[in-house]
């Protein structure tokens, strides 16, 4: 529900970093992860932040005012896809630098692909939770799906990560041929210079962050590919 203090300096950081402008975040609860963001953030930035509850969101605002960055949060309560879907109607894809994912667990795949198509090449992609009870998002997909289905997606998974020989490097498309092969649909494919780079924070609960690169970096990329059936 809420991040530690050293999640939210990380965040604060990486704001910085990318010298982010304008920032998502799904989640909000009382306050404490958009307000790290939102002081990071310039004076004319903006943070985008979707959350369900009037209730819990109202606590922050007080502390929002005081720190002088209530101008910065657009706080929209609703199920986060209504905003994303709407942002992405409205052609502001590429337009965000950074986003923080931390609510719906369940909804995380769909949350996911929105941010990763709002965040604009070179940003920051956020996943908060993602070694939630010990276990990571795969071992989660597997206990809730469980069977054959999931047994296939991990095999995919598998040959996703596997690291491309130099020769398959050179073509661009063979990332996603090898998950076409692994019996992935098209449609969730992902072409391989768009895959974005990952990595895994292990504090507290975990999370995922994911750099989305301007082309193939070097061969190292992490595939992060919506799998779920």
């Amino acid at each position: 529900m809420q991040i530690s203090p050293e999640q939210g300096q990380c965040m604060a950081l990486l704001v910085k970093l990318t010298g982010a402008r304008r920032a998502i975040e799904i989640g909000v609860f009382t306050g404490y992860s958009a307000l790290s963001v939102a002081t990071a953030l310039p004076d004319d930035g903006t943070l985008l932040a979707c959350d369900i509850s009037d209730g819990y969101t109202r606590v922050g605002r007080r502390y929002r005012e005081q720190a002088g960055v209530a101008h910065k949060i657009d706080l929209r309560l609703a199920p986060a896809l209504v905003p994303l879907d709407a942002r992405l109607a409205a052609g502001e894809a590429g337009r965000y630098d950074f986003a923080f994912i931390d609510a719906d667990k369940a909804g995380y795949d769909a949350h996911d692909e929105r941010c990763l198509q709002l965040v604009r090449q070179g940003g920051l992609v956020a996943i908060d939770n993602t070694l939630w009870g010990g276990v990571g998002r795969q071992a989660r997909d597997r206990r809730r799906h469980g069977g054959r289905a999931a047994a296939q997606r991990q095999a995919a998974r598998r040959r996703a990560h596997r690291p491309l020989a130099a020769s398959d490097r050179r073509r661009p498309d063979a990332g996603a041929q090898a998950l076409k092969a692994a019996g992935v649909r098209a449609s969730r494919v992902r072409p391989l210079q768009e895959s974005p780079v990952m990595s895994i924070i292990t504090t507290r609960d975990g999370a995922e962050i994911f750099y989305k690169p301007n082309d193939v970096f070097d061969g190292l990329e992490a595939h992060h590919i919506d799998l779920s059936t």
